[in-house]
């Protein structure tokens, strides 16, 4: 594991290491520890986003002290983000959601169409009532577009949300598969 430094435990830090090293198209929204460890382990590039300058000057010193490329990762505040990503279409194979508490579920909800069909959205801090309440709010408003869900993958404290490859609309199996309902 790299020498990263910031507000994510070891085993979430491996965790995360290992979803970032099979995806490409990355955001991560809330810079710091997990910038620094997705940018690493990344084989693509990476944009990451906050609502403090403080905080993207800080991770930009720490990525120089691990000799991560600068062209790996792009820095935007929260309003250049949503300015410049347009209208939805699937760009992102992964999301890493460990914001300001306050946008977290916001920002789920409005990067979830930009999610690719089979990427993924993870959400930090799952062992918090109110974040996992933002998983659930996600859960329930894209359902029909919910594959597998891991909560607290690994016993990190992320929970990972695949988009479905096809959206699953509810099918009356009793008409479908032709069912005789008045055997019953």
């Amino acid at each position: 594991m790299i020498d990263y430094v910031g507000d994510i435990s070891k085993n979430d830090a491996s965790v995360l290491s290992d979803w970032a090293s099979q995806s490409f198209n990355i955001v991560d929204f809330g810079v710091g520890a997990s910038s620094q460890v997705i940018a690493h382990y990344t084989k693509g590039t990476v944009v990451s986003i906050d609502t403090e300058p403080i905080w993207i000057n800080k991770t930009l010193m720490h990525l120089k002290r691990l000799s991560i490329p600068e062209e790996k990762v792009r820095f935007m505040s929260y309003p250049q983000f949503w300015a410049s990503i347009g209208t939805p279409t699937e760009q992102f194979d992964f999301v890493f959601d460990d914001g300001v508490d306050n946008l977290r579920r916001n920002f789920g909800m409005f990067i979830w169409p930009f999610i690719k069909k089979g990427g993924w959205l993870a959400l930090h801090d799952q062992r918090r009532r109110h974040d996992w309440d933002n998983a659930q709010a996600i859960i329930n408003e894209y359902w029909q577009e919910i594959g597998t869900v891991y909560y607290n993958h690994r016993d990190s404290n992320i929970t990972f949300i695949e988009k479905r490859q096809i959206p699953a609309y509810y099918d009356n199996w009793q008409i479908t598969e032709n069912i005789d309902m008045s055997k019953w």
